[in-house]
């Protein structure tokens, strides 16, 4: 089932890439029988997705209220991905999956390592509660961020 255009504008407003839309958009997973990568359906009313919606506004929510510009925000965001080949939204989503059943050794490893890659690059805020006594510690750093030069000198007019 593609994306709706709705759906999508309400994503980017949430503060997901136009690359993590186009992602999501496109499916695939391997089928057993024949080997091949086939598009997949993709469930975006289930309770994994609207988790990760969740977790995505909260986290730019609270970067907002640090005093984050939405540019340094997506810059955070997108560092993630430039940082090593092979990473996707589906490590959120995964994050953001609770299984009803107790979970083994190794998946509890697989999970910890999504976590901790998770935490490095985007601090460890995110899919986390913030506390007003520990805020400093969680927030990531603010990028310094080049300032736009002026190039248009406004002149007044005598009146």
């Amino acid at each position: 089932m593609p994306i709706s255009r709705k759906l999508k504008q309400q994503l980017y407003k949430e503060g997901f890439l136009p690359r993590e839309i186009m992602e999501l958009q496109g499916a695939r997973g391997g089928d057993v029988r024949t080997g091949h990568r086939v598009k997949q359906e993709f469930n975006y009313g289930s309770k994994v997705f609207k988790s990760l919606r969740r977790s995505r506004v909260k986290y730019i929510t609270d970067l907002r209220q640090a005093g984050w510009s939405g540019d340094e925000i997506r810059q955070k965001i997108n560092e993630y991905y430039k940082l090593k080949a092979g990473r996707s939204v589906y490590d959120y989503l995964k994050l953001s999956y609770q299984p009803a059943r107790k979970i083994t050794d190794f998946q509890d490893a697989v999970r910890r390592r999504i976590r901790s890659r998770v935490s490095r690059t985007m601090g460890k805020l995110y899919r986390r509660n913030l506390h007003t006594a520990t805020k400093a510690r969680t927030i990531p750093k603010r990028p310094v961020m080049p300032r736009r030069l002026k190039l248009i000198r406004r002149v007044r007019r005598p009146s």
